[in-house]
């Protein structure tokens, strides 16, 4: 019997010479139980987005330290949205009201907040 043959990409191991990824930190986001995290170019935090809390959390991205947690001006959030161009900003949908709001990832500053009237389980969407 032949030994099945193996190729490079069936193999786990990293490349020769190269490091395999290894954990930065890790953190209580203080979000609830279920978080998404963003990672916008240009913007010096990670977003930690929350669930049912509504909540949102801005981490240094070297240490993970918390710089800010506050409220992303809805009840829960069930999808979001990172967009970059003339200033980053994160759209988040709420399931349960179809709210949607906007903030600014830097600072945590919400930009607006509104009910959209589509009911339960609203997206998010952006379009130019």
């Amino acid at each position: 019997a032949q030994k099945p043959s193996s190729s490079a990409a069936e193999t786990s191991a990293p490349a020769l010479g190269a490091e395999a990824p290894s954990v930065r930190f890790v953190v209580n986001a203080s979000v609830g139980h279920m978080v998404r995290v963003l990672r916008l170019p240009g913007v010096s935090h990670l977003v930690a987005i929350g669930d049912w809390t509504g909540n949102v959390s801005l981490l240094d991205v070297n240490s993970g330290d918390v710089a800010l947690t506050g409220s992303a001006g809805l009840d829960s959030i069930t999808s979001a949205a990172g967009m970059t161009g003339s200033g980053a900003t994160v759209l988040c949908g709420s399931g349960w009201t179809g709210g949607v709001s906007a903030f600014e990832p830097s600072s945590g500053h919400q930009q607006w907040s509104s009910d959209v009237g589509v009911g339960e389980y609203a997206r998010t969407a952006y379009a130019e």
